[in-house]
């Protein structure tokens, strides 16, 4: 661990120290260096900080230990522009699913909120920090154009499209929980006084959060549903559902970002992408649910009523929060505004379509959970009359 620790402070030296810049010069012109550092940094740096982390968890993390500054490093030298190449070819390799766990992971330590053991303005950075360090692992992934440009002629190894798919949905599990995260910190009162570096200091790094915040948020729109399973299937849903929830809090956060002078747009970025993946995809995905629903429901493999009542809740869930959402923005009175958001007649027709088509599955799986219980029914009537 003392090894690896001191690899990340050399490293964030080199990068960081105007008396080095000669030396970070020299790796930004050797594309084999680049990929070096960055192999040892997901390999080796990143399951060391969550291992440090875990262990810290217990007793409060805290800005003083080895975990804490191992990640406010590791994140710092991930984003470097002179690594960013290497990290984007690097997320199109075998090995991206693992350490976007490993991020996962990290973000997965964090409280429900900023009350409990963890100290001052810890809940924040780590949050901040942890949800970049996120999509800096899902980079490639997320990016495979600016991966494909640096690959070029080399005939490097690259990660299957399973191995991609499994990194994706480790980042989609993960959506509720980081909202959730998100919610708590712009909900809590106290969150900028907690903060000791100060009220600006707080917005800007809550604008830049939210900046990489839109891309996991995204994420869910752009899956391909019609081979998910059941539970796969569940997952998109909450994801998608808890993303529509967190839209009127970052309309409200931009509207703070403006009273206090900040020229950041990480709230706006947020609520302009979300909106614009919902628009443009969820209509076609609901037409995917419903095509898989029914090879599910025609398959040998048939789903039992517990199956289809979990997907029937989360379906009913996706509908209210559109319904929330559209009486949010045609209120008579203060409706809700989506920064960074035109919503024009083309708009409203795809919101509309997707509210009426998140409907239809719900009464399918409606009716497919109680076919299934009727069925369960009658086996349990046979096997107690059969005689014996």
């Amino acid at each position: 661990m003392t090894t690896v620790c001191n690899y990340v402070r050399v490293l964030s030296v080199l990068f960081t120290s105007d008396t080095w810049t000669r030396h970070s010069s020299a790796v930004a012109a050797d594309p084999a260096l680049q990929q070096a550092i960055v192999q040892v940094l997901v390999d080796h740096c990143l399951p060391a900080t969550a291992e440090a982390l875990q262990a810290e968890a217990a007793t409060g993390l805290q800005e003083q230990g080895t975990g804490w500054q191992m990640l406010l490093r590791l994140d710092i030298l991930l984003r470097d522009n002179s690594l960013r190449p290497a990290v984007a070819k690097w997320g199109r390799a075998p090995g991206a699913a693992v350490a976007v766990g490993r991020a996962a992971a990290i973000l997965s330590l964090l409280p429900t909120s900023r009350a409990g053991a963890m100290p001052g303005d810890a809940f924040s950075r780590l949050l901040f920090e942890g949800t970049s360090l996120l999509v800096q692992c899902l980079y490639g992934v997320l990016f495979p154009d600016a991966a494909g440009m640096e690959r070029g002629s080399e005939a490097a190894p690259t990660a299957s499209d399973t191995e991609l798919s499994a990194a994706a949905q480790i980042a989609l599990q993960l959506v509720p929980r980081l909202v959730s995260s998100y919610a708590a910190e712009l909900d809590d009162p106290q969150a900028c006084a907690a903060y000791p570096a100060g009220v600006p200091i707080y917005f800007n790094n809550l604008s830049v959060a939210c900046c990489y915040l839109a891309q996991p948020l995204s994420l869910p729109f752009l899956f391909q549903l019609e081979e998910c399973s059941a539970a796969q299937l569940n997952g998109w849903l909450a994801a998608v559902t808890a993303t529509l929830r967190l839209l009127p809090r970052l309309s409200a956060l931009d509207a703070q970002l403006k009273q206090h002078g900040s020229e950041m747009v990480g709230a706006e970025r947020c609520c302009s992408s979300i909106l614009e993946q919902l628009v443009r995809y969820l209509p076609q995905q609901l037409g995917q649910i419903a095509r898989r629903m029914q090879q599910l429901s025609g398959s040998a493999a048939v789903l039992d009523g517990v199956a289809w009542g979990s997907l029937q809740a989360q379906l009913w869930a996706l509908h209210t929060s559109l319904c929330r959402l559209v009486a949010a923005l045609t209120a008579p009175v203060e409706p809700l505004c989506l920064p960074g958001v035109s919503l024009d007649g083309q708009a409203w027709r795809q919101l509309l379509f997707s509210l009426n088509a998140s409907l239809l599955p719900v009464i399918d799986a409606h009716w497919l959970a109680q076919g299934s219980q009727a069925r369960a029914t009658s086996r349990m009537q046979f096997l107690a009359e059969a005689p014996g």
